[in-house]
């Protein structure tokens, strides 16, 4: 009954396959097999595709990054100079206008990089708006701190301090636009992802929070009597910046784990970035925490600190390389992917159609065979038969037909033997029916001459005289 069933399904499919040509068929099978191969191979290299170009991105918004951070690290630079400048070292005019013009280019760098990125990724969508608008701020907000020192009217050390830290602090959350706006944040592989958070979390944030213990230090001068506020922000300082060196830690353990390079190329630069904040944080803990004056020039503590964020900008730059280079390993890795998949579809798509080919081409040398053996065998010629190099089905046609062939041969040299036989018995019934003939001849000439003889004996007996 199920077979009955399964007979019935298949009608539809037997009905359409035999009106069609074998090249027919062999089309649509290969048609209907393209098409889900196709299907396949279109999303995952589409996949693929938007693997790569969310790299790319990712790339991109690092690009974009790097002037901000070199803005970050200059307007920190600045704050510190405009504080002892306004503290009386005036020998440092000339370097605030040096720094000045590095922070302008600066924004020229940004701008320029903006573009490039906003761009490349598609300008219709609206955060990109969002960030322009947030670095247009930065731009504003220096330019106000700049018109102030032009004009004379930034008068004390602690407003300087003020307006820099909230630029900086903008400055950073500018940063945090970007890795959201390039996908950065988003990033799927441990090993990369615990190399952008440094980059756009977590150095920035240390520098920062270094930055403004520098700054706040520089406007201490030496045997000043340190308040209980200016100690509680000092302590709250090196809480936060604890925290986020241990944090840095924890998520460059991971990329190291993920990555064996990485850990070769960084491991020395995230020890000294350790070794000099924890130097840094232990000398703001004796001369100004655990103690009542501060015992230190403005100038010592200055370059103390300056060290300490120098490197944490270092291990950025370094950092920076390395994801880098390993956005591009990626990349060429997802390209390599796609073209031996592509490479691989293709040539079993080719060997598929190579071998359909084979198929038709076997079939049509039978059919080829099959024509030929029976015109043979129409026209009289004996001992026809097909042989075949194949051990599928179509041999077994091949052998059927030999088969019907030979016993065809037997039957027609059966019947021609028949015939022969035939022929004889009837050229002997015919010898036969000529000496019938003769012979009726024969006796049929004796019968006339006794009917003859008899007559002649009786006219002799008449013409005989009676006997007494």
């Amino acid at each position: 009954m199920k077979f009955k069933n399964f007979r019935t399904l298949t009608i539809p499919a037997v009905y359409i396959m035999s009106r069609l040509q074998y090249t027919q068929k062999f089309f649509l099978l290969s048609i209907l097999f393209s098409i889900p191969i196709i299907l396949g191979l279109y999303s995952f290299i589409s996949e693929i595709n938007i693997e790569i170009n969310k790299t790319r991105t990712e790339k991109l918004g690092l690009h974009t990054i790097e002037p901000i951070q070199h803005l970050l690290q200059h307007v920190q630079q600045h704050r510190g100079m405009v504080i002892a400048y306004l503290g009386g070292e005036s020998e440092l005019e000339k370097p605030l206008l040096e720094k000045r013009q590095e922070i302008e280019q600066d924004f020229i760098d940004i701008e320029r990089a903006n573009q490039e990125f906003v761009s490349a990724s598609g300008p219709e969508n609206p955060r990109f708006k969002e960030t322009s608008a947030n670095l247009q701020n930065l731009k504003n907000e220096w330019d106000q701190i700049s018109e102030k020192i032009d004009s004379g009217t930034l008068a004390t050390s602690l407003e300087s301090y003020r307006l820099h830290t909230a630029l900086a602090q903008n400055i950073l959350v500018a940063i945090a636009y970007i890795g959201d706006d390039s996908g950065l944040i988003l990033d799927p592989y441990l090993g990369t992802y615990y190399l952008i958070d440094p980059i756009i979390r977590s150095i920035p944030l240390i520098s920062e929070q270094l930055g403004e213990a520098r700054g706040l230090g520089s406007m201490i001068s030496k045997g000043r009597e340190l308040s209980p506020d200016e100690k509680q922000t000092f302590n709250s300082i090196l809480t936060t910046v604890n925290t986020n060196v241990g944090s840095l830690n924890r998520g460059m353990e991971i990329a190291f784990i993920e990555n064996a390079s990485v850990q070769e190329n960084l491991s020395g630069g995230l020890k000294d970035v350790v070794l000099q904040t924890s130097g840094f944080l232990n000398f703001i803990n004796k001369e100004i925490v655990d103690t009542k004056v501060f015992g230190v020039q403005s100038d010592e503590y200055y370059q103390i600190a300056t060290k300490a964020i120098d490197g944490t900008f270092e291990f950025y730059a370094d950092t920076s390389s390395e994801l880098l280079l390993l956005f591009d390993q990626r990349i060429k890795e997802l390209e390599a992917k796609r073209n031996i998949i592509t490479l691989a579809v293709g040539l079993i798509m080719l060997f598929v159609a190579y071998l359909f080919l084979g198929f038709y081409l076997g079939l049509q040398k039978v059919i080829v065979a099959l024509r030929q053996t029976t015109e043979e065998m129409v026209s009289g010629g004996g001992g026809a038969s097909i042989s075949l190099d194949t051990k599928d089905e179509l041999g077994e046609v091949a052998s059927l037909f030999n088969r019907l062939a030979q016993a065809l041969t037997r039957s027609n040299m059966e019947l021609k033997e028949t015939l022969a036989k035939q022929l004889k018995t009837e050229e002997a019934l015919e010898v036969r029916a000529v000496e019938l003939e003769k012979f009726n001849r024969l006796m049929v000439g004796r019968e006339l001459k006794m009917v003859e003889l008899k007559k002649e004996i009786a006219e002799l007996k008449e013409k005989l005289p009676p006997t007494s």
